[in-house]
């Protein structure tokens, strides 16, 4: 713990004289604030008596007298060292008048900070589900039947996964090639689409801009203050450079020529003549 500190949750239980008295069970939560940058510093402010923060903490609980205080932002020390001192050198001593407290009974929890779990994981969880309902719009199919729709999740949970893994792709790795997502006629197909024929770069441009790129056919500005774009620009944007790349293999300049299907219908006629 060098270059940041773990705050643990400390809960102090007064059991002996709690259990005695007639009244009611006071319970309360506080922020101390008695987290430190550096390893040790706080168990060498508790080491004395004097420090005006730690004393005006103490203070507060010997006024409020909770039978059961949770104590938040209080450094955590596998042996409850700090906790000892706070209870020693500070509880136990009155401040500015205020009768000390006596705490005999703690429950020191363990501190998580800095250790994956899968709470911190549900952001990802969340967007992925975002992805699904809105974006693939799964919702609205409509199917009828629950087999239908097995069918088309099938399709939708790979759909929503790929615009995920895209997004976290460019942000993790923005400078590798865009092949590695995209095709190149649809790259290409983009360059032609946004900037024109005569900008379509000579070599492969990065992830990164691409995404970009795509994200802006989806509403996304680009401006310094936006950072990267998100899953519903990008999904957005999707939509719209599959069929723009499909109208530049069909029609672009690397096109081949194709005669008239003699089964196409003019634009003026609904019935072929």
């Amino acid at each position: 713990m060098s270059s940041f500190t773990q705050h643990a949750t400390v809960a102090l239980l007064l059991a002996a004289s709690a259990a005695a008295q007639s009244g009611p069970f006071r319970f309360a939560t506080y922020n101390s604030f008695l987290n430190r940058s550096t390893s040790g510093a706080l168990i060498a402010d508790l080491s004395t008596p004097g420090n005006a923060q730690v004393a005006a903490v103490a203070e507060v609980l010997q006024r409020a007298r909770p039978d059961v205080v949770l104590l938040n932002e209080f450094d955590h020390d596998a042996g409850a060292v700090a906790l000892d001192l706070f209870r020693q050198n500070y509880l136990s001593v009155s401040q500015n008048g205020a009768d000390p407290i006596d705490y005999p009974y703690y429950f020191l929890a363990p501190s998580n900070t800095g250790v994956p779990n899968w709470y911190a994981k549900r952001w990802g969880i969340e967007v992925y589900h975002k992805a699904i309902k809105s974006g693939c719009r799964v919702e609205e199919r409509q199917l009828a039947t629950e087999a239908r729709l097995e069918n088309c999740l099938a399709i939708d949970l790979v759909v929503a996964w790929r615009i995920m893994h895209m997004t976290m792709l460019g942000r993790r790795d923005p400078d590798q090639a865009c092949t590695s997502f995209f095709e190149e006629h649809e790259w290409r197909a983009l360059y032609g689409f946004t900037q024109g024929l005569a900008k379509i770069p000579t070599e492969t441009p990065s992830l990164r801009t691409v995404i970009r790129d795509v994200a802006k056919l989806g509403g996304f500005l680009g401006r310094k203050s936006d950072g990267e774009p998100g899953i519903k620009c990008l999904w957005l944007g999707l939509q719209r450079l599959d069929d723009i790349a499909r109208a530049w293999l069909a029609f672009g300049p690397e096109s081949h020529a194709r005669k008239p299907s003699s089964r196409s219908v003019s634009r003026g006629s609904t019935n072929g003549e």
